[in-house]
């Protein structure tokens, strides 16, 4: 039997806490070639709408940055494609029709590029394992001018 200890959750935490630097056009404009990231570890209790760096098993030895869109156990659908998805998951009235859709797993997530046009994501590779997922955007400190928390409009 073992008791809990205060404090293993914090180190367990700060163990799983990595470091990237942002590279691509992406996730533009909130995140910009060159700027440095803090990620905080796991896929326990994202959100829709956090950033997450995870890997990609058909893009070996990279690591991907995108936007959380939809949950496990939700259903996904694309009426638009080259448009900006915001924190809510919505997207412009103005773009030609996909008509795709995905209905995810326990485990699954799909992600998207805040610039889908040069984005590799969900819409192509498909739903991402929690597995897979290395961890959420907590801060981002450099450059200084652009320090601070993760959110779409940085």
């Amino acid at each position: 039997m073992l008791d809990w200890l205060p404090g293993v959750g914090l180190l367990r935490r700060l163990w799983e806490v990595g470091v990237f630097r942002v590279k691509g056009r992406s996730m533009e404009p909130g995140f910009r070639e060159g700027e440095f990231l803090f990620v905080w570890g796991g896929s326990e209790g994202l959100r829709r709408g956090d950033v997450v760096v995870f890997s990609h098993p058909s893009v070996e030895g990279r690591m991907m940055l995108k936007r959380v869109l939809g949950l496990p156990g939700e259903w996904v659908r694309l009426e638009h494609e080259g448009a900006a998805v915001d924190a809510d998951g919505d997207v412009p009235e103005d773009d030609e029709a996909l008509g795709m859709s995905w209905t995810l797993g326990k485990d699954e997530w799909f992600v998207v590029g805040d610039n889908p046009g040069v984005s590799l994501d969900s819409r192509r590779l498909g739903p991402i394992r929690g597995s897979w997922i290395r961890g959420r955007v907590w801060f981002r400190y450099w450059p200084l001018l652009r320090i601070g928390g993760e959110s779409p409009s940085s």
